[in-house]
């Protein structure tokens, strides 16, 4: 699979530029790019996606972007021609989008996922068009998925898919209470006030587990 887990880029020119929309630079370009907070949004859509991590300085993956991009330029015409569910192919950016990497234990780059519904299958073919087409298209069902339980859209993939949210959010609350908001609150009080809100949080989230696992009375 050939995966590039080399950080050193001194020996080639870099062909294609990410733009500040995360997408390849490429004419009429069908993948889309995905960050940390697009990603849970775009996957729980009801289509089956089909997930390249890939690096900016992964020689690998440079050379093998147009080439994706024809591929989804094929799955899409052939999502207008179907009705249905359709296929979305889209790629992460895997050294920088750490939480969503790591949530899919990327080892290497590039490395590619299907996703459909809460069963993941991790492609490790060859990467000519024809073989990924097919695997895209329908062949990944006579493959093995990942284990559910360790599997990205398993339980631990959604504990952490929720910590990242929450984390997301958390920074985004803060980046308005200390700049946007117009509230001139001091670094010292948006601490007080984050405090504040994790001990309601944590104290919202005892109440809510201990009301679940108390054992119900029953009336004779």
């Amino acid at each position: 699979n050939d995966n590039d887990n080399d950080n050193d880029n001194d020996d080639y020119v870099y062909v294609y530029v990410i733009t500040s929309s995360r997408f390849y630079n490429v004419p009429n370009t069908t993948c889309g790019g995905m960050d940390t907070k697009s990603f849970e949004r775009s996957i729980r859509d009801g289509n089956i996606w089909f997930v390249e991590f890939y690096a900016s300085w992964c020689r690998h993956c440079t050379d093998f972007a147009p080439t994706y991009e024809r591929i989804a330029e094929k799955v899409r015409k052939l999502n207008e021609s179907e009705g249905g569910r359709k296929t979305m192919m889209a790629r992460v950016e895997g050294d920088k989008e750490r939480a969503i990497s790591s949530r899919f234990s990327i080892s290497g780059f590039p490395s590619f996922f299907l996703i459909d519904g809460w069963t993941v299958y991790e492609y490790d073919g060859d990467r000519k068009p024809s073989s990924m087409f097919e695997f895209v298209t329908g062949g990944y069902k006579r493959h093995e998925p990942l284990p559910f339980w360790s599997s990205p859209m398993g339980p631990l993939g959604q504990i952490q898919a929720l910590l990242v949210f929450i984390g997301s959010y958390a920074i985004d609350l803060l980046l308005w209470m200390t700049s946007d908001s117009g509230l001139s609150l001091s670094p010292t009080m948006v601490g007080i006030v984050f405090s504040g809100g994790l001990m309601l949080f944590g104290w919202i989230m005892l109440i809510a587990v201990a009301f679940l696992v108390t054992p119900k009375i029953k009336d004779d």
